[in-house]
């Protein structure tokens, strides 16, 4: 036991992210869990269904999925990824249910989609059927069970939206005197 602790110190000094994905190779293709998926994940993730899972090529998605480790991807109804998305750890896309009848079938249901350049803090779990639009955030703990709207910011359980953003600047939409306003493109 000695001797492999040693080795193990040896091979993983280099740096954190180095050892984790030298840890995740092991797991995924060495030991075969999550092999199917077609990009390096998290050790600690799991993919059902990686054949229903979509992506747009795009680094910030795959570190992403290297590195947020935790997470629980069900696809039998499909999950598609635009591109640079970026998620969290402990994130739970969930795109199948089941029926309350006893036999328990599979809900067919449309994919779960997450549009281009959406963040999704830490803790969300992502239900059945839900579209999140183009640039928008999702606060971490957040439970999405409807459709978020493009340049949105949604929190909380179940997630409603909290604010916007800019689509000129990026910026933080302010609700000032009833209207929703950006602070940085008014000048």
């Amino acid at each position: 036991m000695g001797f492999f602790k040693l080795l193990l110190k040896a091979i993983f000094r280099s740096s954190q992210k180095d050892s984790t994905r030298l840890l995740n190779y092991f797991v995924q293709y060495i030991f075969g869990v999550n092999k199917k998926f077609s990009h390096p994940i998290h050790y600690t993730s799991i993919v059902t269904s990686p054949e229903n899972i979509k992506t747009v090529y795009s680094a910030n998605l795959l570190r992403s999925f290297e590195f947020s480790g935790c997470c629980y991807f069900s696809a039998p109804n499909g999950i598609h990824f635009g591109k640079d998305v970026l998620f969290a750890p402990h994130l739970k896309i969930i795109s199948a249910n089941h029926a309350f009848s006893g036999d328990r079938d599979r809900v067919v249901n449309r994919p779960v989609v997450i549009d281009h350049n959406v963040w999704i803090g830490c803790g969300v779990t992502i239900l059945p059927g839900v579209r999140i639009g183009e640039h928008a955030v999702v606060g971490a703990g957040s439970v999405v069970t409807k459709d978020v709207e493009r340049f949105s910011v949604v929190a909380g359980v179940p997630a409603v939206k909290i604010g916007g953003i800019c689509e000129k600047c990026f910026g933080k939409m302010l609700n000032i005197g009833g209207q929703t306003i950006c602070k940085k493109c008014l000048g």
